[in-house]
């Protein structure tokens, strides 16, 4: 490619060179910068041959690097499998304050793998940093994934707070039970690497009973509905 531009150039000053105009010390530069390269092509693989026990050696000590690299991505990993995100009781809030500090330190750590990657390139070693490699790009997906569960629970637990909230002279049964019916559907297509977790598990079950409930508001909203059955309800249940 080099070559080319080289040629390209030679070229160009000659025509203008014809044409008549000053080019001035332009076409005595480029045939110096030709020889330069030329000589500096003919040096590479003399070079080559001079630092390859260099690299050799350099190589042995990267390994080493990578093994010592690679334990602090599997104790990162361990930590980031932990993390409370995980958990229900967590909240939706808090929850997704933590993915968002997650992400931000896992930027970091793509970089600082990406430059381990660079050396590892460097001395011929770059089949030692395969398994960081793939556990730093599991843990990216893996942020993703809980973020999406911790979205959708937070969507949920608005609505179902608000429904709570809202005057019984104007909820909407069917309403409810069709967004109830969403919510269920939503949380059963989440990630398959969430479903082991307390967080899906928990957000599964608070999305069931929540549907479960509809019906039953549908039935206490009947227009059926006299004084005395609700003094039967409430003598069952045990509430006023």
């Amino acid at each position: 490619e080099i070559n080319l531009v080289m040629d390209r150039s030679s070229s160009i000053l000659a025509y203008l060179k014809a044409q008549g105009v000053n080019i001035g010390p332009m076409e005595v530069q480029l045939k110096k910068a030709r020889n330069t390269w030329e000589t500096t092509i003919k040096e590479v693989p003399q070079t080559q041959v001079k630092i390859a026990p260099l690299v050799k050696a350099q190589g042995s000590k990267m390994r080493g690097d990578i093994e010592i690299y690679e334990k602090g991505v599997f104790a990162y990993l361990e930590e980031v499998s932990n993390s409370p995100f995980k958990v229900f009781s967590t909240g939706a809030f808090s929850a997704l304050q933590l993915l968002n500090t997650a992400k931000e330190l896992q930027e970091k750590e793509k970089k600082r793998c990406g430059e381990m990657l660079h050396l590892a390139n460097m001395f011929d070693c770059p089949r030692d940093m395969q398994r960081s490699q793939d556990i730093i790009h599991s843990i990216t997906e893996l942020l993703h994934q809980y973020d999406e569960l911790w979205l959708t629970a937070q969507e949920a637990t608005m609505f179902i707070e608000e429904a709570q909230e809202t005057p019984w002279v104007d909820i909407d049964p069917d309403g409810m039970e069709e967004a109830g019916r969403e919510f269920v559907s939503k949380v059963k297509k989440l990630p398959k690497a969430t479903k082991e977790s307390d967080a899906f598990v928990g957000l599964d079950k608070h999305v069931k009973e929540f549907l479960k409930t509809c019906p039953l508001i549908g039935a206490l909203r009947h227009p059926g509905m006299r004084p005395r059955h609700w003094t039967e309800l409430m003598e069952a249940t045990g509430t006023s």
